[in-house]
């Protein structure tokens, strides 16, 4: 669930074809819709998890976008005289930055909300994220090793084009020659995806009290690496090594057009994180808890021991 409410986080808010600030200022509409995939709560649980979501969300609006737009427009003058190496794998860690400390946030919510799932919720859990993998190996179920790189391959090419326009039959034909190259992953993130849901299932059947449900889902988020696999790992890291000089390559083939498009895209970008920081509520929301916080004054916790407000 973690890798999924990131991507609600982000993905709309930098993809989205009908405006950034519109993407952004839905997410609290957007992150539920994906949840709901993977659990159906019960009225306490909705209460908790909407209140939770709008204090993460007033977090990441008033803390994070400012951050999100310095490195906007850092990058973008990175680009302007030629993308080296370094440069990209300083972007990279940046956005590896930002994921974790989303994921920071997020956790202690799913572990409160993970630790007052009843049995039914419980089984119910596993059976929706079954149905999840089997809708993320259909579309590669029937391919073949050249039918996975073609489809890495449009995928690739489509998101380049997102960014710059049009790519010129050199950059094009760059791409297909990486692609001859690249060793399809997707099966293995599904068995990786689904050794990890597995030792979730069996902490959540342990019903550890809060506090080790909690240390325990924090270590398997940070760590997720454990679950890989050898053979995942080599493949990650191979095809890491491949975008990356891929990425490079295209990035100084660019032309007058392209970069001027890329700049626009990332400018863009940065001026509506920055407008959408100054755009915050004066006050933080209030907070909120099942049975990871004390009673606190002026607030309403939620125990998932007696299922029961806490006023």
């Amino acid at each position: 669930m973690h890798r999924h409410l990131l991507l609600a986080l982000l993905a709309p808010v930098l993809l989205s074809g009908c405006g950034v600030k519109l993407a952004y200022n839905n997410l609290d509409r957007i992150i539920p819709w994906v949840v709901d995939d993977y659990i159906e709560f019960d009225d306490l649980q909705e209460e908790y998890f909407e209140a939770e979501l709008e204090s993460i969300l007033y977090w990441h609006r008033t803390t994070q976008l400012s951050v999100y737009a310095a490195s906007l427009r850092h990058f973008d003058a990175d680009l302007s005289d030629g993308l080296t190496l370094e440069e990209l794998l300083t972007m990279e860690e940046q956005v590896l930055d930002a994921s974790r400390r989303i994921r920071g946030r997020f956790v202690p919510m799913a572990a409160e909300i993970l630790h007052s799932t009843s049995l039914q919720q419980r089984l119910d859990i596993k059976r929706r994220f079954d149905r999840r993998n089997a809708k993320y190996l259909k579309p590669i179920a029937d391919l073949d090793i050249d039918g996975e790189r073609k489809r890495w391959r449009r995928d690739f090419q489509d998101g380049f084009e997102f960014f710059v326009g049009r790519a010129s039959r050199a950059q094009a034909d760059r791409i297909e020659r990486i692609a001859a190259d690249y060793v399809p992953e997707e099966r293995m993130w599904i068995e990786y995806r689904e050794r990890w849901q597995r030792r979730v299932f069996a902490l959540m059947d342990q019903q550890l009290s809060y506090p080790e449900l909690l240390l325990r889902i924090r270590e398997m988020v940070d760590h997720r690496e454990r679950w890989y696999g050898a053979e995942y790992d080599e493949v990650m890291r191979r095809n890491e090594r491949l975008y990356r000089g891929l990425a490079v390559d295209l990035a100084n083939s660019l032309s007058e057009r392209q970069q001027r498009a890329l700049s626009k895209r990332l400018l863009g970008w940065a001026k509506a994180f920055e407008a959408l920081a100054l755009d915050a509520d004066p006050q933080p929301p209030p907070l909120a808890c099942m049975a990871g916080c004390p009673v606190y004054a002026g607030g309403t916790g939620y125990s998932s021991n007696i299922n029961q407000p806490i006023r």
